[in-house]
């Protein structure tokens, strides 16, 4: 397995990872689509230098951790190019997609950071996730960046685990997300 950053090419890679990745799986193309504008495709577009890919041995992606670290290009870009995108697709869908993006100006002070991470389910044995950390942190600090925040399902117990093996505390309990976020130090 190999870490390496990612680049627009990779978006098709990134997409498919995120879709054999997701909990659901019973998603329609309209819904898959609006996931991917949401939760995937700025960050190898805009935030490569930050995004990783883990990649198997015959090329394919098996996991990746986006991560974008300036939140006011982030939220830019979102209100230029995605918001359009997803208004087109589902009329509606980006106000309450940017009000649950709200916790990243909320906690940017000090976690300017944001991530989403992904592993195939065949690759979630073998330490991908925690590589794919591992090496965002390591890249995080060498860049002077002092924190990563995330929003996770709180009924996600294996996530919320996952999180908390790997440094990340609650910042904000807000019942069904948690908000957790961890220094690079």
């Amino acid at each position: 397995m190999k870490i390496r950053t990612l680049t627009s090419k990779d978006l098709p890679a990134v997409r498919a990872a995120s879709r054999k990745a997701s909990l659901h799986q019973d998603r329609t193309l309209r819904q898959w689509e609006l996931a991917a504008l949401k939760y995937v495709d700025y960050y190898p577009c805009h935030a490569g230098d930050t995004s990783l890919g883990l990649e198997l041995e015959d090329g394919t992606l098996a996991g990746y951790v986006l991560c974008a670290t300036d939140p006011d290009a982030y939220f830019r870009q979102l209100e230029q190019e995605y918001a359009p995108a997803m208004e087109a697709l589902m009329p509606g869908s980006y106000e309450p997609f940017l009000e649950a993006q709200s916790y990243i100006r909320e906690f940017a002070r000090d976690y300017p950071a944001h991530l989403h991470i992904n592993v195939v389910p065949e690759a979630q044995n073998l330490k991908a996730g925690t590589r794919l950390m591992e090496a965002l942190l390591a890249l995080l600090k060498e860049k002077g960046i002092p924190g990563v925040c995330l929003g996770v399902d709180s009924s996600r117990k294996q996530a919320v685990h996952f999180y908390e093996k790997n440094g990340f505390h609650v910042l904000r309990d807000a019942g069904d997300t948690l908000f957790m976020g961890r220094s690079t130090d």
